[in-house]
């Protein structure tokens, strides 16, 4: 029987697999799946980061100058940003107060994930309707649900 950990590991690889080869939704799917079975802190990290990796590559917000979103892109960013306040909990829960994890990998995938939580409020602060009005966005992470996102996928 393979532990939780080696199939967690499978279907990381198999994201990574189909992230590279720009099958993003298939990635997306992988990752949320890997997820479901409660892998520890560390790939749990991983995979985080992975899938806010698919979701940023799908909505195709990479090199991108432009930061009005539809309301599609909006929900895009809302499940990224989920993923990178769940990196963050994971990491102060299980790593926060040794001095040395900040030199493991969880610590470079924290900086990461606090750098990328900053840098990505820049596309939830206006959208454009699909008749042209640009209208004011609020991130309020009580509003998005991010298994409820994750079902839709």
């Amino acid at each position: 029987m393979q532990s939780r950990r080696d199939t967690s590991e499978n279907y990381l690889y198999v994201g990574d697999a189909y992230s590279q080869s720009q099958d993003f939704v298939r990635a997306i799917r992988a990752y949320k799946r890997a997820l479901e079975l409660n892998p520890e802190p560390e790939l749990e990290m991983l995979l985080c980061w992975n899938c806010a990796l698919a979701i940023w590559f799908r909505a195709g917000f990479v090199n991108r100058e432009d930061t009005n979103t539809t309301d599609s892109e909006y929900e895009e960013v809302l499940a990224a940003r989920a993923l990178y306040r769940r990196m963050l909990t994971i990491y102060e829960t299980n790593f926060g107060g040794r001095s040395e994890s900040s030199e493991l990998p969880v610590g470079e995938l924290y900086q990461y994930a606090k750098d990328n939580l900053v840098d990505s409020r820049r596309y939830c602060l206006v959208s454009q309707l699909p008749d042209g009005t640009f209208i004011p966005r609020v991130i309020d992470p009580d509003w998005f649900n991010l298994g409820d996102w994750f079902q839709k996928q």
